[in-house]
This record gives C-alpha cells, sequence and structure tokens, in this order.
C-alpha cells in the first residue's frame, strides 16, 4: 500500500460534529444577519458564525510511502530512489527535480566550484547562497567581493 506526499502540504484542519444539540425555539431565516451555528451549553446555546474554509492550493504529489515505511521517489527518471526519512525525500526532490530554481556558483574564473563551461555539472552550491558566499570569504580571501556570488536558473525537469 503507497500514499502520497505532498510537496507542500496544507496546514492541519479540524473537523467537528454536533453529536446531541439541545431544543431552541425556531428562528425564521429573516431573523437572522447571518449564518449561526447554535452549540449546546450549560445555560444558553451560544451563537457562533460558522469558520471560512481554507483554499486548498494545487500540490504536487512527489513521492509515495513503502509498506516497509521507506519514502520513494515518484518522478519516472529516478528508479526505486528510497529514502528513510520524508525530509531526505524532499530535499532529494528540490534539489533533482524542482524547476527554475537559483543555483549557486563561484565567480572565480579558476575554482572547481565555479560554473562549469563545458555543459557539465560545476560542484556549486546547490540553492545555498549563504555558502556560497561563505566560499568566497574563506577560499578566495579578497580576490572577490562575495556579493558577486553567480546565480544561474536551473532547468531541470
Amino acid at each position: 500500500m503507497t500514499f502520497g506526499i505532498l510537496q507542500s502540504p496544507n496546514p492541519t484542519s479540524r473537523s467537528t460534529s454536533i453529536d446531541s444539540i439541545t431544543s431552541t425555539p425556531p428562528v425564521s431565516v429573516s431573523q437572522l444577519s447571518s449564518p449561526l451555528i447554535t452549540h449546546p451549553g450549560p445555560h444558553y446555546p451560544t451563537p457562533t458564525r460558522p469558520r471560512k474554509r481554507q483554499q486548498t492550493e494545487s500540490v504536487e504529489i512527489i513521492g509515495h510511502v513503502l509498506s516497509n515505511k521507506k519514502f520513494r521517489c515518484s518522478n519516472k527518471n529516478c528508479m526505486n530512489a528510497n529514502f528513510g526519512r520524508q525530509a531526505d525525500l524532499r530535499r532529494h526532490y528540490e534539489q533533482r527535480h524542482e524547476r527554475n530554481r537559483a543555483e549557486y556558483f563561484c565567480p572565480h574564473s579558476g575554482c572547481s566550484r565555479s560554473h562549469p563551461t563545458g555543459g557539465g555539472k560545476g560542484r556549486g552550491f546547490g540553492t545555498r547562497k549563504d555558502k556560497c558566499e561563505e566560499h568566497i570569504r574563506n577560499v578566495h580571501k579578497g580576490e572577490i567581493d562575495p556579493g558577486e556570488a553567480q546565480q544561474f536558473q536551473s532547468d531541470r525537469s
């Protein structure tokens, strides 16, 4: 049995039910300015306004929970990519499959962490601008301004 893992889970919502309702005198619709719900109480029913429903946003299923409690990536290019924690699956998805995400590389042309020029994957910093700036401060001390970290858009699918 598998269950879907959502990329952006919505906040939890509560559903309540009233098992018993005390009898109240009938009220015509014209007497109410807005719909009211009455809850049984020790003295009188307390009118409350119904809560507005939260709009549900479209979410993408990124994986499934397996019967052995492992998390599997649902991308067709990931053959049997299993993870022990949901956070690991989420990180995998964000780094391998998310489109149009910013990736940071060192602006120093001779650095092994600069953007690849031959079309291959360079050893950049992923989405971690702070790590790129830290690298520039520690490795290239004073040669480059840390604010010059190179940002590129990823076109992964």
